[in-house]
């Protein structure tokens, strides 16, 4: 426990600037008017061709920069306290890991989209991806906790407004072709996973009890029931008529709930009739998927060797003749929250 506590103090700060209230050039300045130096990142790990390097350690103390590869993300020194501050009670600035940015910068929606978060709370991805489509569209939010829901329906209005709208229901009651679901183009779906990529957790490893117990790519039957439930939930979002793109992540580093996942999706009938089919998460991302699935090197895998929790990000496309040509001849001209 002590060794993964002292891997959580050694991560940098991240925190993302929403672009919804301010630049990341307004907040850059404001930090600077405070005596903060911003540096340029280093150069790091795993430079090549057509990917950027990851910076091999955190800012010195008093300095920040801007992140290479989420965009409007800061780095700041670890266990920088930013809780009181000014710019994040007026919620300009975001405290969210950089790992959990990673899924949405992958979905990258585009400007007055409908987007849904499949399972959305706490909030802090809806909200980002509010801010990457610009506040333009809209992202359904999906939670079946109440409580749950309650918080992120007071996080998504604080920080996206009209941009969010929050439903609480479990994503598999939803219907993908009933309104205003069918005119969904861009999927997000960040299901409960083991949380083994958390390095507070004493369980951050790739190599375990649970997987020596289970075999290759991790066990148990814990870790078989929760990699089913995600099977379960990738599937349907897989299902969405209009749908061009889907993010499927978690924050596990456990490949019975990563790759063995993807590559159990891939081989469902409904899948490949639909024509889904793997594309580059983040391909300037130098990290990338383990060789258990065909397309490995398209996914993407983050951990504390580069700077982040553990994390793991996929990224499904289909051509406009398989998806959203149905979509939009059923559902029409979109019309804004429609049916929510």
């Amino acid at each position: 426990e002590e060794l993964h506590g002292g891997l959580s103090k050694r991560l940098p700060r991240y925190a993302r600037v929403n672009t919804l209230k301010a630049t990341a050039e307004e907040v850059a300045a404001s930090l600077c008017a405070e005596g903060w130096t911003q540096l340029d990142p280093p150069a790091g790990l795993g430079a090549a061709a057509g990917r950027r390097a990851i910076p091999a350690r955190p800012p010195p103390a008093g300095c920040f920069w801007l992140d290479p590869h989420v965009p409007a993300l800061l780095v700041l020194p670890p266990l920088t306290e930013l809780h009181q501050h000014a710019l994040v009670a007026s919620h300009a600035l975001i405290l969210q890991d950089k790992a959990s940015c990673l899924a949405p910068a992958a979905l990258q929606p585009r400007a007055g989209e409908a987007v849904i978060d499949c399972c959305a709370a706490p909030g802090n991805k809806t909200t980002q991806l509010a801010a990457l489509s610009g506040g333009g569209g809209l992202v359904i939010a999906c939670e079946r906790d109440a409580r749950r829901a309650g918080v992120l329906r007071r996080r998504a209005a604080d920080a996206a407004g009209a941009s969010v709208r929050v439903v609480q229901t479990d994503f598999m009651a939803v219907d993908p072709r009933a309104p205003p679901y069918a005119d969904v183009t861009a999927v997000q779906l960040d299901p409960t996973c083991s949380g083994s990529g958390m390095v507070e957790r004493a369980s951050y490893q790739l190599g375990g009890a649970e997987e020596e117990e289970g075999g290759a790519g991790g066990g148990g039957a814990k870790l078989h029931a929760i990699a089913a439930t995600q099977l379960e939930l990738l599937t349907h979002a897989l299902s969405f008529p209009a749908a061009r793109v889907v993010v499927y992540s978690t924050c596990s580093i456990h490949p019975i709930e990563n790759e063995l996942v993807v590559a159990a999706a891939l081989r469902a009938p409904s899948v490949r009739a639909a024509g889904w089919r793997l594309a580059p998460a983040l391909p300037a991302w130098p990290c990338r998927g383990l060789p258990l699935v065909e397309g490995a090197e398209m996914l993407l895998r983050a951990g504390p060797e580069v700077q982040t929790n553990g994390f793991f990000v996929a990224r499904f496309e289909r051509g406009e003749a398989s998806g959203g040509r149905e979509g939009r001849a059923r559902g029409g001209k979109r019309r804004r929250g429609a049916g929510v």
